[in-house]
């Protein structure tokens, strides 16, 4: 009985489209699988940023300025119960302060929690942002620019210094701040509201602030801009009457290596992109 078989060519043969196939498709899975980690880790890098922006535009809108006589008395105490120890200066003239530059600022902002009755704190707080080398978080071996928020819960004599400190971004290769007078309608490079030389921006505080936040990543570079306005500066000097109280309105964009992507903001007809990507 003759039996009927695979040649040994034909054998070759198969396994050689076989061995093909697979090569073709281990190909693909590995282009799949790395334009996916690449997207992801766009996608992260992006939500990163703009989570960032998020608590920095918070906190530039909720800029508030304040002149008074700090006249706050302690409750009497109760018996049995110790008072939390004093914090600040008492009787002590408060005034808020906003200083920005090229590459840094600080001011007082609306948003601090008083967690003691009895301590001497108001509902403001010092915020300052600015970049700084620190360790990676993933790699703590390798350092890099990042973007610093500073907090201090007191008010004091120097708005730039005190409080704590924390780490919002990695990787930051620019931040730019430049700062919108409303009643000269001009924007400017730095702001001082303590330097009474300067009739632009003594005892006033912005009317909005650009924000522009440069990341770059394995040479692959994302930006990220925005004007925001202060909503309640509370300046002596109210602006003209033909003038917008919101300043030149908000806008949000993004940049990087896909193009521009940006929404327009809802405060002005004013709206911002990516410097470049």
């Amino acid at each position: 009985m003759k039996q009927s078989g695979f040649t040994l060519v034909e054998v070759v043969i198969a396994i050689s489209i076989l061995a093909i196939l697979s090569l073709l498709t281990q190909q693909s899975i590995q282009q799949a699988v790395s334009q996916k980690n690449k997207i992801q880790s766009n996608l992260e890098r992006s939500s990163e940023l703009r989570s960032a922006f998020r608590v920095i535009e918070r906190d530039i809108q909720m800029a508030f300025h304040f002149i008074g006589h700090n006249d706050f008395k302690p409750p009497p105490n109760i018996p049995g119960t110790p008072p939390p120890p004093p914090v600040g200066n008492q009787n002590q003239e408060n005034e808020t302060v906003f200083k920005g530059t090229e590459d840094r600022v600080d001011f007082t902002s609306l948003g601090n929690a008083r967690i003691y009755t009895a301590s001497f704190e108001s509902d403001q707080k010092e915020i300052g942002y600015y970049t700084s080398d620190c360790r990676k978080l993933a790699r703590p071996s390798e350092t890099s620019n990042c973007l610093w928020r500073r907090v201090s819960n007191i008010i004091d004599d120097d708005v730039v210094e005190g409080g704590a400190e924390t780490v919002l971004l990695e990787n930051v290769s620019n931040l730019q701040f430049k700062y919108y007078n409303n009643q000269i309608q001009e924007w400017l490079e730095e702001w001082d509201s303590d330097q009474t030389q300067d009739n632009r921006t003594a005892n006033r505080f912005p009317d909005a602030v650009e924000v522009i936040i440069e990341t770059d990543l394995d040479e692959k570079q994302l930006s990220f801009s925005s004007v925001v306005p202060v909503r309640h500066p509370n300046n002596d000097t109210p602006p003209p009457s033909n003038t917008a109280v919101g300043g030149p309105g908000g806008g949000i964009g993004m940049q990087g290596a896909d193009g521009p992507q940006g929404t327009s903001g809802t405060d002005g007809p004013g709206n911002a992109s990516g410097p470049g990507g």
